[in-house]
C-alpha cells in the first residue's frame, strides 16, 4: 500500500465503513426499528420524495 491512490481509497472505503456502523449504533439508540424505518419511508413517498434512501445496517 504505498501508492497514495490505493491508500487514498482504502481510506475512503474505511471512513465510510466507521459512518455506516456509527449510524448504526445512532439508529440503536434512537430505538429506531424496521417497521419505524418503514413509515418513515412511507411518508417520505407520501411527501414526493422520488427514492427514499432509509437504511438499516
Amino acid at each position: 500500500m504505498e501508492r497514495s491512490d490505493v491508500m487514498a481509497a482504502f481510506d475512503t472505503q474505511e471512513r465510510q465503513e466507521k459512518l455506516r456502523d456509527m449510524l448504526a449504533q445512532w439508529r440503536g439508540y434512537a430505538g429506531l426499528t424496521r417497521a419505524s424505518l418503514d413509515t418513515l419511508t412511507r411518508y417520505a413517498l407520501a411527501c414526493g420524495v422520488k427514492h427514499p434512501q432509509i437504511l438499516l445496517y
